[in-house]
């Protein structure tokens, strides 16, 4: 009888929390000043800047980590064609939309961060035995958010202008505890491996 291959877990926790700081720390950057300063240019320079900061406080953790990712997905390059083309569309299909419905934007913003990270997690799964629970975290998160959102929307809990901003606080949550949950994971295996030893 053939030896199943093993089934892996990721490593994005450290990436995960830093794209769930530099969001954070962008959005209220940007609402802070939102009311002096509203150019593009102005928020644009504190997304970036906020990203780049956060890369260079975990530069190192965060490069270990892509050098890991990268040596275990090595054969993404063969997945199918169509299951390449089904994930572009994940990712990329919801932003598109954006373009001709932008009164519903933070509805697919969140569509399609979650489906992206769903439709990643369960194609690495199936093609690169690569099990991604922190990536499905995020991804259910901000489908489930979509709901949130729509419910507050629904009973006037929320105004519909702030709803941009909610949702960039419940992707930066989900990547958050995705983040919190892959770093957890990572220790409790370290630790069950070194009992084992």
């Amino acid at each position: 009888m053939p030896n199943k291959k093993k089934v892996e877990s990721s490593k994005n926790g450290i990436i995960f929390i830093y794209i769930s700081l530099s969001i954070l720390a962008a959005i209220t950057i940007s609402e802070v000043f939102s009311r002096e300063i509203n150019q593009y240019y102005f928020h644009a320079l504190v997304w970036i800047g906020s990203f780049l900061v956060f890369f260079l406080f975990f530069r190192n953790k965060i490069m270990n980590s892509v050098k890991i990712i990268k040596s275990r997905i090595k054969k993404s390059t063969g997945w199918p064609l169509g299951v390449k083309i089904m994930n572009g569309i994940c990712w990329a299909g919801p932003f598109f939309f954006i373009i001709f419905m932008p009164s519903i934007h933070e509805y697919l913003i969140l569509l399609g961060i979650g489906l992206g990270n769903i439709s990643t997690a369960l194609i690495f799964l199936k093609y690169n035995r690569l099990k991604n629970v922190d990536q499905m975290i995020v991804g259910q998160i901000c489908l489930i958010s979509i709901i949130i959102i729509a419910v507050l929307y629904q009973y006037n809990i929320v105004e519909k202008v702030h709803g941009e901003f909610l949702a960039r606080i419940l992707i930066s949550l989900a990547y958050g505890i995705g983040g919190i949950y892959s770093i957890l994971s990572d220790s409790q295996d370290t630790y069950s491996k070194d009992v084992q030893i």
